[in-house]
């Protein structure tokens, strides 16, 4: 190396039996090193830019991570790399790239190729249709915070989303109120986020007319309509249990709701075996009116959902994440039904719960393990084995008269009759019990 040069060395895998992680790095004449690079803008590739303080020998020195083996190609030059190549325009005004294009039900996938860099895509929407818009990491190099926005056709942010249901993905709901071109900006939220992304648009299905006079839940699913019938039969069950009705709620985000309104999706997430999904409320009445909730999310990872309908426990839980949405476990020290640490004392609530057991106890024990969103958000797993809102799924998922007498404990006016048959283990349950299996841990 030339003193005052800049230098840029890479590190890449090779095209075939290529190193899955490189690392680089540069060592002075004596071996000492002067930098290391790990994963360079956004994937698993490195990159070092080096400007040499002294004329002589350097040494670089390539490997994999941890015991990683394979071929890989090593390069240097003695100037800047060029700038990446911009795949789509930054706003409505530049013309150096080209506008994306997004049509309603596909997906569109792009690069973010430099800290800052954003992508404009024009999408038709209709007047008076509900759309959902979401941002996730596409694949390989993958943008690690995605953040999305929607424009009008002036360039007016309409609506944005940073993090979404507990994740670091992003999703708008939105209702278009003219027809024509509208605009979807995806960036990372940090400034030096870089990363390959995908955006999708989707309508999103107008729930059923409200049922005059009785409880009503109304969905709004977007997702691959084969499941799309479990969540109308779980909102269902729930109603027979949920008799009194709630006044109409005003929300200035989602417009008159009777009585709970659920924007429910089946999305990928991060594959199968990850995340199964967040479910919960997002907003509530006033404490005046009760605070019950008034709007929540449900949101499915696509790759589980197809391995629990294939093994028929998809509809428990559905009706175990539409349960959380109406309070269950997520409202209740709010509401003032925990005492200590893991503990329930709802008056209704436990009054069945003494029925079960013949005892005269002074708390319900909440779940101890699963970490935050299942410790102490459902009834302990090992007391209560194959309820429905234990934070482990088991059994025949029954919905015992103390889970809806917690509904009352919250507000709800109920009818405990619906209940399913359930005695705890070892007291005539007539339903078998199967291993656990821990698929949810929320929300």
């Amino acid at each position: 190396m030339t003193a005052g040069q800049t230098y840029t060395i890479n590190l890449n895998a090779a095209t075939s039996g290529g190193l899955a992680d490189p690392v680089l790095r540069l060592l002075n004449g004596n071996g000492g090193q002067i930098a290391v690079n790990d994963d360079f803008g956004g994937g698993r590739n490195s990159q070092i830019t080096y400007t040499a303080t002294t004329t002589g020998t350097v040494y670089l020195e390539a490997k994999g991570y941890q015991s990683g083996t394979g071929n890989y190609t090593l390069s240097a030059r003695s100037s800047a790399p060029p700038a990446p190549t911009d795949d789509f325009r930054d706003s409505l005004a530049d013309t150096t790239a080209p506008l994306g294009t997004l049509n309603v039900g596909a997906a569109a996938s792009g690069r973010i190729e430099t800290g800052g860099d954003t992508d404009l895509f024009a999408i038709s929407l209709v007047a008076g249709q509900s759309y959902t818009f979401g941002l996730t990491p596409g694949a390989g190099g993958r943008l690690a915070d995605p953040a999305l926005r929607l424009l009008n056709g002036a360039g007016t942010q309409l609506a944005a989303n940073n993090d979404f249901g507990g994740t670091l993905n992003s999703q708008i709901s939105f209702t278009a109120s003219t027809s024509g071109t509208y605009y979807l900006e995806a960036d990372g939220a940090s400034a030096t986020g870089t990363g390959t992304y995908s955006l999708s648009a989707a309508n999103v299905t107008a729930p059923p007319p409200p049922t005059a006079g009785a409880f009503d839940i109304q969905i709004r699913y977007t997702g691959d309509a084969a499941y799309q019938s479990l969540f109308d039969q779980a909102a269902a069950r729930w109603e027979e249990v949920i008799t009194a009705d709630l006044p109409n709620f005003t929300s200035s985000r989602f417009g008159t709701i009777d009585d709970l309104l659920i924007d429910a999706s089946v999305t990928s997430i991060d594959g199968s075996g990850g995340t199964l999904g967040q479910a919960g409320p997002d907003e509530l009445r006033p404490a005046s009116a009760g605070g019950l909730p008034t709007h929540g999310i449900m949101q499915f990872d696509s790759a589980d959902v197809a391995a629990l309908a294939g093994n028929g426990s998809l509809l428990g839980v559905i009706l175990h994440e539409m349960g959380h949405v109406l309070g269950l476990g997520t409202l209740w020290e709010r509401a003032g039904l925990t005492a200590g640490t893991n503990q329930y004392d709802g008056a209704a609530a436990l009054a069945e719960y003494r029925v079960l057991t013949g005892g005269n106890e002074t708390f319900i024990p909440l779940e101890n393990d699963g970490g935050p969103g299942t410790a102490g958000g459902h009834w302990e797993e090992d007391i209560f084995r194959s309820e429905l809102m234990t934070g482990f799924a088991s059994g025949g998922l029954e919905m015992s008269r103390m889970t809806i007498a917690s509904l009352q404990d919250l507000g709800y006016g109920v009818n405990l009759a619906e209940a399913d048959p359930y005695a705890l283990p070892g007291r005539s349950n007539t339903l078998a019990l199967v291993q656990d299996d821990p698929i949810w841990g929320v929300m």
